[in-house]
């Protein structure tokens, strides 16, 4: 399909549809935060930035992400107050993203954009990009330059939703990936995003005008407050969660697990799930709480 093509597609689906909003949530989870500079072959990451994934959470597990536009009617921004970090002569859309960043950490780093599930057969998604000579956000996100998508022939990226295995269905955590942005500066922007409801062809659905900042930044963690690595500050389940007492997280309470917590013994500062009791301190208490569960 001709970009062209796309966004003729893209404008007559805004008129058919109107403002809907498949999407419920947009997400910003920190992966690292630089405390030193990184200096690599692609590049040098400062000191101070952070590498922000961004995801959209939606309604269905079978529903599928299709494109992240913006035009004038509904503009996207993607908007640092410095600027933004991108591995030199990779781009934004690297297809050997995850070979190179093994062998070159820096590329770990990199801002990128793309739309995944983070299933393994998607780290080497193709992504098409659309942009224009007059709003050329392509090339000014390669620059580290903010994204303001306002202009009359718009653009975005995105996938061929019926083309790439599943990548883009949002599984049973409900979670698409759709970029990772490097800065040390402050990160937000607003989104609308293209999507197929229980992923049925000509089903469209657009959620338009999606805020994302400060505000949005979440954890991904263990979210079942029953769980022996419950965490409280996150809102994400990254399906770690694991039973009281199992402390190794292997599904079974065993020797194992009472070795763990025999190494924590005595622990009175921030003892996380060895503390059984949740009393502030690892004593004989929580020793006859595992034993009873052995």
């Amino acid at each position: 399909m001709s970009m062209k093509s796309i966004v003729t597609l893209i404008g007559g689906m805004l008129l058919l549809l109107g403002v809907q909003g498949q999407v419920t949530q947009v997400w910003l989870v920190v992966d690292t935060v630089y405390t030193e500079e990184q200096v690599g072959t692609f590049g040098t990451v400062e000191a101070g930035s952070v590498v922000y994934d961004l995801y959209l959470e939606l309604m269905h597990s079978d529903d599928k992400v299709s494109t992240m536009y913006g035009d004038t009617t509904h503009p996207m921004l993607i908007e640092t107050t410095t600027s933004f970090f991108v591995a030199a002569e990779l781009g934004i859309a690297p297809n050997n993203y995850e070979l190179m960043s093994s062998l070159f950490p820096e590329i770990r780093a990199s801002t990128r954009v793309g739309v995944n599930n983070d299933q393994s057969e998607c780290s080497s998604q193709n992504i098409y990009l659309i942009s224009s000579e007059q709003n050329d956000w392509v090339a000014n996100l390669n620059d580290g330059q903010s994204v303001n998508l306002d202009d009359f022939i718009g653009g975005g990226w995105g996938v061929e939703a019926y083309a790439d295995q599943g990548c883009n269905e949002a599984g049973d955590d409900l979670l698409v990936w759709i970029g990772r942005f490097t800065t040390t500066g402050v990160f937000s922007g607003v989104l609308n995003v293209q999507s197929f409801i229980h992923g049925i062809p000509l089903d469209y659905d657009l959620a338009e005008d999606l805020p994302f900042g400060p505000d949005s930044i979440t954890e991904f963690g263990c979210t079942d407050s029953t769980a022996g690595n419950y965490n409280p500050n996150a809102q994400l389940d990254d399906g770690s969660c694991a039973a009281l007492g199992d402390l190794n997280g292997d599904g079974m309470i065993d020797i194992d697990d009472l070795l763990d917590f025999l190494g924590s013994f005595g622990c009175a500062d921030d003892c996380g799930p060895v503390d059984l009791n949740d009393d502030g301190i690892v004593n004989i208490l929580d020793l006859l709480i595992l034993l009873g569960m052995l």
